[in-house]
């Protein structure tokens, strides 16, 4: 059709079929396409989700049918590209069952409600059913008595497992956690780390709740500590790196050990690109390194289960590219080197620079390899989601949604960093964060703290199919409004036949990228009309600013390099042509 831009299907009608509605643009009027060659014998059954504790038009929800023996699954979303929006009610083709044996909803409050024998043929509208709020709390219970003494520390960050459901919930900044269900008889168990354990006065842990709409406050869950130790982990995030404008750099650092973090050293390195003007927190020092400079904290004690927070104000330099990769790395370290677990210790917040942004979007690390964005079966990926009140009044809360891909392991979540404090809840299909009495100025009243973020990372599921897309996206609602949906995000699971293609970081090209061993170096040229520059020398570095590897050429064009002895990670290749011009990409190693 002349003009046509999107599409929408829907039973506008209610007679058992879908119907097709086409919108154009500019002055062309749009089109709807009556369906009206529906077999009489066929049967089909058509269901409008109403949220109660969730949004109201259901966003996020999933839905499982099964009707003759054989499952449908269908996701409610708001976002089907530009210029079209099917509805929302759900439309199942039933082929000759007589009616909808089983109807599994999967709220995104975290309530899975179960409806059955509803008779085919039939338009239907379900109501999410009110529930309860469970809530708890984790302690750290030194004298192994299964009470809370005086001076017994709350847990942040331990998770747990409500069955049945296999429900997951996580313990906040302040050792709770809550969740919404449904009445019922259930069990819950602590999912054991490197520093705790479930006490062993802790015999097992039902409860039951009954009734709707009520708060139940389950008994402390006691744990153990498995290690003396103090555990520092580093968190890292920024809004969005926008060229000229003002920006924040937030760092958290938190003590998960079962002893108090002292005399503890922070470092940041920031890239050229980004001036720093200030820090909430005076550094002690500030050192040039290669590509950016270091800046240096000295901490004299980080409490049990405490955090210290830091924010740099920055800036991007005017004079630097579009979609360039800037890699912040900030690392904590105990003088004592006494550390339970150092391992996440250090951390890279890499973000593209940007010139105008959606300020309600998701964002992925690694992004992967070529146009397929292919990652190794075992690579976590870093999810972070940005949002902003872009209303016209101060926001009281904001829930943030993401219906989790069947590949990614809802119980593999950590290292959780945000821009304000939230309570979170997990299913294995849905993780929710939310942001209580947030108060969220609006951007037109105070456009720097109008923003918020949340960061966390995620596994595949063990075993995940060589191939397999993992798509993700989220959706944010202000208050009691409609959710805005972000863009989508996807990574493939690297295979043989899911060739790597070469990845173009900033001016080089680099096949193949994930490499276990040799790889080509391509620079390309920054203008199409010239040809592609000759290299005369190329460094590759670790993120601290190491160089690792040095070489010069005879002005060659592609270059073999050998990355096997170099351990797993990312490194920073930067070279140079015959003119001097600085060309820069990164490598992905894994072996």
């Amino acid at each position: 059709l002349p003009g046509a831009m999107g599409t929408a299907w829907s039973d506008y009608d209610k007679d058992g079929d879908l119907d097709l509605f086409v919108s154009c643009h500019t002055n062309r009027k749009s089109y709807l396409f009556k369906n009206s060659t529906q077999s009489k014998n066929k049967g089909w059954g058509c269901i409008k989700f109403v949220g109660t504790k969730s949004n109201k038009a259901a966003i996020g929800c999933r839905i499982k049918v099964k009707a003759s023996g054989i499952w449908q699954t269908r996701q409610i979303t708001a976002q089907e590209g530009i210029g079209g929006q099917s509805s929302l009610r759900q439309f199942f083709g039933l082929n000759a069952a007589t009616k909808m044996d089983s109807i599994i909803v999967y709220w995104p409050s975290g309530y899975v409600q179960t409806v059955t024998n509803l008779s085919a043929k039939q338009n239907y509208t379900i109501i999410e059913p009110a529930g309860n709020t469970v809530t708890g709390i984790a302690y750290n219970d030194a004298n192994n008595n299964c009470t809370k003494d005086a001076g017994e520390n709350l847990i942040a960050n331990q998770t747990f497992t409500i069955t049945p459901g296999n429900i997951k919930v996580t313990t906040d900044d302040n050792g709770a956690y809550s969740v919404y269900m449904k009445s019922g008889a259930y069990t819950i168990a602590h999912n054991a780390t490197a520093i705790y354990t479930k006490s062993t006065c802790m015999n097992g842990y039902g409860f039951t709740i009954s009734g709707t709409n009520q708060t139940f406050n389950l008994r402390n869950y006691a744990l153990t500590a498995l290690q003396n130790k103090p555990d520092l982990k580093v968190y890292a995030s920024t809004t969005a790196l926008r060229r000229g404008f003002k920006n924040k750099y937030y760092f958290k650092i938190s003590n998960n050990g079962s002893i108090a973090a002292t005399n503890v050293t922070f470092d940041v390195i920031i890239p050229t690109e980004i001036i720093v003007k200030s820090a909430d927190v005076n550094w002690s020092s500030v050192t040039n390194v290669t590509g950016g400079k270091k800046y240096s904290w000295t901490i004299s004690s980080i409490g049990i289960n405490q955090h210290q927070y830091i924010t740099l104000n920055d800036s991007v330099n005017l004079l630097s590219n579009l979609d360039d990769s800037m890699d912040v790395f900030a690392e904590a370290r105990l003088a004592s080197n006494n550390d339970a677990n150092d391992a996440d210790n250090s951390v890279h917040d890499i973000n593209k620079i940007v010139g105008s942004i959606d300020p309600n979007d998701l964002m992925a690390y690694p992004t992967g390899t070529g146009e397929n964005h292919i990652i190794q079966a075992a690579q976590a990926i870093t999810y972070k989601v940005r949002f902003q009140n872009v209303g016209n009044i101060s926001a009281e809360f904001v829930r943030i949604e993401l219906p989790l891909n069947e590949n990614l392991e809802a119980n593999s979540i950590r290292n959780i960093s945000s821009s304000h404090s939230y309570q979170i809840s997990t299913t294995e299909k849905m993780l929710v964060f939310t942001f209580d009495k947030i108060n969220l100025p609006d951007s037109g009243a105070n456009m720097a703290n109008s923003n918020g973020f949340v960061q966390f990372t995620i596994n595949p599921i063990d075993n995940v199919t060589p191939g397999a897309i993992i798509n993700q996206k989220a959706e944010i609602t202000f208050d009691y409004n409609e959710p805005m949906i972000t863009n989508e995000v996807f990574h493939t699971i690297f295979t043989e036949e899911v060739k790597s293609e070469p990845e173009i970081f900033g001016d080089i090209s680099i096949y193949p990228n994930p490499t276990n061993g040799v790889v080509v170096l391509h620079a390309l040229a920054k203008d199409i009309t010239t040809e592609a520059p000759m290299l005369k020398h190329v460094l590759v570095m670790d993120y601290t600013g190491v160089i690792l590897i040095s070489k010069q050429f005879s002005d060659v064009s592609n270059i073999s390099f050998d990355f096997s002895k170099l351990a797993n990670g990312t490194y920073l290749i930067k070279a140079t042509d015959s003119l001097g011009k600085l060309y820069t990409g990164q490598v992905v190693i894994t072996k």
